[in-house]
């Protein structure tokens, strides 16, 4: 288990694990050397200690030869480098990745040598911290500090930490790749550096997750600091009492603090154009009115908020925000007319909350037609989600031409608001998570999803899915999980000219139409066709 910091992480898990008498062992680390004794336990303490010189040359050699051993001109100069760590194998680590670099070439591990030299033994790795930083590729030492945005000892996603990195501007794409191809690249720079370890991967080896080492961590605020690349504000640094603004140029602002102490703090600045807060919890508490005075604010990334009253004014406009995280939206004019001060959206993920004055009345989803530059949106409905008899009593919709990427959680679709969605002219990507059909049904019709490339149905309550004669012709992924009422899928599916990858998790009605559709395209002999099925 990770380390441990207070007691009172241990008194938390300690009773589910109890002592079974079976030979089975619990083992945690601190650095805290008084939690051993607070912890009470029945064994003594193993303090680790430093690596010897022969370990820490093993570690290094490990580290850049898998054990293959160092070629002979490199012996020696690799012998002093791996004493001058010191016997810390965060050390070893972090020059194996600046060693790593240069192919193996004598003249670079000799001037390695010579600057970590006896400088670690007063700095720690803060030497060879630097030497790893500043030997890093500019394109890299915006994505490496960005860690630092975050909570120590935090486990990042990386589909977000590359969405962030991306909506930072951090990413430079060009026809042959992605953005996210090439932040994934940027990535596994990183780890391959040693500066960023992995957390979590897949099953196929993918990595879900990753951290850095939290003096990587101080490294990264110290180093933001000094470039004025972000600055943290904790809550000790705020003052209940005091009302006034504070004032911050740097480009990014992160908080960390309870709700009351952000609202508070009423953060400001005209310079700030990234705005992150992490260890609130709120449940959907207004966001300060001093946001309006971040007029340069371009990202956005705080838990569930909702605006308070703003003046009906023409300062109150954000006009260069890009990513905007998560609001709550409720229906009516009051909505549309917020959004229309958010002119150059291109990313937005919020709730949508439903306040009916008249049960009679049909639910009102915002127009969102105003966000003429809006590319991805993720909306999840905070209401009940309940089927009911006609298409007036759930909301429609009114999504701008310009979407490229739809993700909708736990609504009820209408035939009216999927044609609506179908009818969107860029439309690349479409999830539905945990929503329904109107009578269980999907009936497609010609002309819609022209350009859809990748489909996502989860725990989505379906039957029947009628398609139409020519159903997405740019499909090249279908991903189908837990519509365990879902009773076949088409084989006109197999049809399509673009499709690679179909998916089927525990849909169990669906699972012998999607063998059958794979079956019937390898006697075809269409061999790049896939298709992936769990059924429990």
């Amino acid at each position: 288990m990770d380390d441990i910091w207070d007691i009172g992480a241990w008194d938390s898990i300690k009773r589910s694990l109890p002592d079974d008498d079976n030979g089975s062992r619990v083992m945690f680390t601190s650095r805290i050397p008084n939690l051993v004794l607070q912890a009470k336990l029945n064994s003594s303490p193993c303090p680790l200690s430093p690596l010897s010189d022969e370990e820490s040359w093993e570690l290094l050699q490990e580290k850049l030869f898998n054990n293959n051993g160092c070629p002979s001109d490199l012996l020696e100069v690799g012998q002093k480098i791996a004493k001058n760590c010191k016997g810390l194998p965060l050390a070893v680590v972090l020059v194996a990745g600046i060693l790593a670099r240069e192919n193996n070439d004598l003249e670079w591990w000799n001037q390695v040598q010579e600057s970590i030299g006896s400088h670690i033994a007063s700095e720690g790795c803060m030497d060879i911290l630097e030497l790893s930083y500043k030997h890093l590729p500019h394109r890299l030492r915006p994505c490496f500090l960005y860690f630092g945005a975050f909570p120590e000892a935090k486990i990042i996603r990386v589909q977000k930490l590359m969405k962030l990195w991306i909506a930072e501007g951090f990413i430079k794409s060009d026809e042959v790749k992605s953005s996210n191809d090439v932040a994934g690249e940027y990535l596994m720079d990183l780890i391959d550096r040693s500066l960023v370890t992995t957390a979590a991967t897949s099953s196929k080896g993918e990595i879900k997750a990753c951290r850095i080492h939290d003096l990587l961590h101080d490294f990264c605020l110290a180093k933001a600091k000094e470039e004025n690349f972000f600055q943290w504000v904790h809550g000790h640094d705020v003052s209940y009492h005091s009302p006034i603004p504070k004032v911050y140029d740097e480009y990014r602002l992160c908080i960390s603090s309870e709700w009351e102490q952000f609202i508070h703090s009423r953060p400001a600045g005209p310079g700030v154009h990234s705005l992150l807060v992490s260890g609130a919890r709120i449940y959907s508490i207004p966001l300060p009115d001093t946001i309006w005075e971040m007029k340069s604010l371009r990202h956005v990334d705080i838990p569930t908020m909702s605006f308070r009253d703003y003046e009906n004014d023409e300062s109150c406009q954000l006009q260069n925000v890009e990513t905007f995280a998560t609001p709550t939206l409720t229906s009516g004019k009051d909505t549309e007319e917020l959004l229309r001060r958010l002119p150059r959206l291109r990313k937005l993920k919020c709730n949508f909350f439903e306040i009916q004055l008249d049960s009679e009345d049909p639910i009102g989803f915002p127009a969102l037609g105003c966000l003429s530059q809006l590319e991805s949106l993720n909306v999840c409905n905070c209401g009940d989600m309940l089927i009911g008899e006609n298409d007036d009593q759930f909301p429609s919709f009114s999504f701008p031409n310009t979407l490229r990427k739809l993700t909708l959680e736990n609504f009820c679709l209408t035939r009216d608001a999927i044609s609506a969605i179908g009818q969107l002219p860029n439309l690349e990507v479409l999830k539905l998570r945990k929503s329904a059909f109107l009578d269980l049904k999907w009936d497609m019709e010609d002309g819609e999803f022209i350009k859809l490339k990748f489909l996502q149905l989860l725990e989505v309550q379906i039957e029947k899915w009628n398609a139409c004669s020519e159903p997405f012709p740019s499909l090249q992924r279908l991903v189908l999980i837990n519509c365990k009422g879902l009773e076949e899928i088409l084989s006109i599916f197999g049809d399509i000219p673009t499709l690679r990858i179909m998916r089927v998790y525990w849909c169990h009605k669906a699972t012998s139409s999607a063998q059958q559709i794979f079956e019937e395209q390898q006697d075809m002999g269409n061999d790049g066709f896939e298709v992936y099925i769990l059924d429990d």
